[in-house]
């Protein structure tokens, strides 16, 4: 698509499922940490197994407990973070008003009755799409959200990503 021809224009609200979705989806690790995580989580698993059924001399003192217990705690972390992202969800009155995006080829126009703002591309550091939804940054830690369906169609989509592709962090 040729400079200075892109100008869609989308309008809805950030739902509360859509601001949990992007929570996770900030957090996914690349590939290659993700199979780390998941060898170092079977191998804890491993290890534990030994230190609390194997043999004897596997049977570590307090190092079996350490391991348990940082596995548990991995797990009510992971398992209280989406009633953490819904609770700050409903906190963020703003994010409850209907937004307003227009996608241009120099950058993204976000209106809505709280406020308005410009967001050049060239602003942009890094880009995320799955689910659903794209997240846009500015930084590392912040993000914009901007869901799929807002969009009225797939070439709408496959136009906007081939945008971010091109323009963002260049």
């Amino acid at each position: 698509m040729a400079l200075g021809l892109m100008n869609i224009e989308l309008e809805g609200q950030i739902a509360e499922r859509d601001y949990v979705i992007a929570q996770w989806l900030d957090i996914k690790p690349r590939p290659f940490f993700l199979a780390a995580g998941v060898l170092i989580l079977l191998l804890a698993v491993v290890v534990l197994w030994q230190a609390f059924f194997g043999p004897p001399k596997f049977h570590a003192g307090s190092g079996k407990w350490f391991v348990l217990a940082l596995l548990a705690y991995m797990a009510i972390s992971f398992g209280v973070w989406p009633y953490k992202a819904k609770r700050t969800y409903r906190q963020y009155k703003a994010i409850h008003a209907t937004q307003r995006y227009v996608v241009t080829d120099e950058a993204l126009k976000v209106e809505s009755d709280r406020g308005h703002g410009v967001v050049p591309w060239s602003d942009l550091v890094k880009w995320k799409f799955g689910n659903g939804l794209f997240l846009l940054y500015p930084n590392d830690t912040i993000f914009y959200i901007v869901p799929v369906r807002l969009f009225s169609s797939a070439v709408q989509v496959e136009q906007f990503k081939e945008l971010l592709r091109r323009a963002v962090n260049a």
